[in-house]
């Protein structure tokens, strides 16, 4: 038994076969034992942007180019951000139910996105 165990077991108040249970320290909690779904990348890997990556291709694969040529697509967790410029507000709506297809997807986060259709208002700060 290492010093390790010898420390861990003495401080869980194991000392000796008096019926209680040693707390085992050698196998990692069951969170660690799989990534996390928004850190899955392309092919099953680990990748930090990896939800993002995947919401980006499922457009691709889904939607025609015009759509999704002005559209970025980041992540902060598990929430897709998609940013730039797009048509009307249909194809917000197909870009949203797209992106929570993905798994790992929770939210989606369209406030980067502006439609081409409505002009801007372009207010001057003083």
């Amino acid at each position: 038994m290492g010093a390790y165990h010898k420390t861990a077991l003495s401080l869980t108040g194991f000392s000796g076969p008096s019926g209680a249970l040693p707390r085992k320290f050698n196998d990692p909690p069951s969170w660690f034992q799989a990534l996390p779904p928004e850190r899955i990348g392309l092919n099953g890997e680990y990748d930090y942007n990896g939800l993002a990556k995947r919401v980006d291709h499922a457009f691709q694969e889904r939607l025609s180019h015009e759509i999704v040529a002005n559209v970025t697509v980041s992540q902060r967790g598990r929430v897709v951000i998609l940013q730039g410029t797009v048509e009307s507000r249909a194809v917000i709506q197909r870009l949203v139910h797209v992106a929570l297809t993905v798994e790992g997807a929770m939210r989606v986060e369209t406030r980067g996105l502006t439609l081409s259709s409505e002009p801007r208002l372009n207010v001057a700060c003083a």
